[in-house]
């Protein structure tokens, strides 16, 4: 797995956005984590035609409680399909590991990201002049709202 290919595309995604908020992108640290979740079995990934266009990584917190460090999607390719390929990834993931709790961060001026965040159920506990803190408390109706999002957009691979 070529890490370098994740990093392009966080920074195409993300470089800006870090570098307004006075929090740019640690290159080395970065490659680091993503090799880290690579081992563990904790990145996720969707290709089209052997191209990377999204992909998220986990962190185990404690017990039940997971943290998402990251979730990227190309600009050009921020489609249904691909959002729901990942969504199925992290389901079965936390069904997987019967988590309870997940945790994530966002740039306040990433409004994509919180609007994501929001429409998922996340809740903002806490934030600081930079960025807010979500947690998502997995329930059945939560569940529920995900099949819904992402049952309207798979219907083929490609």
């Amino acid at each position: 797995m070529h890490m370098e290919e994740y990093l392009e595309l966080t920074l195409m995604t993300l470089n800006t956005l870090s570098e307004q908020a006075g929090k740019p992108i640690n290159r080395s640290a970065y490659l680091a984590s993503l090799m880290q979740a690579s081992t563990q079995g904790y990145l996720f990934e969707y290709r089209n035609h052997q191209q990377l266009l999204g992909y998220f990584t986990v962190e185990h917190m404690q017990q039940q409680r997971w943290f998402i460090p990251i979730l990227v999607v190309h600009p050009k390719h921020r489609t249904r399909k691909v959002f729901a390929s990942l969504l199925v990834q992290f389901i079965q993931f936390i069904e997987a590991k019967q988590a309870t709790t997940i945790i994530s961060h966002a740039f306040k001026s990433n409004t994509l990201s919180i609007k994501f965040h929001k429409r998922l159920g996340f809740k903002v506990i806490r934030e600081n002049q930079i960025a807010f803190e979500f947690q998502l408390d997995i329930t059945e109706a939560i569940k529920k709202t995900w099949c819904c999002f992402y049952s309207q957009g798979i219907h083929s691979h490609g």
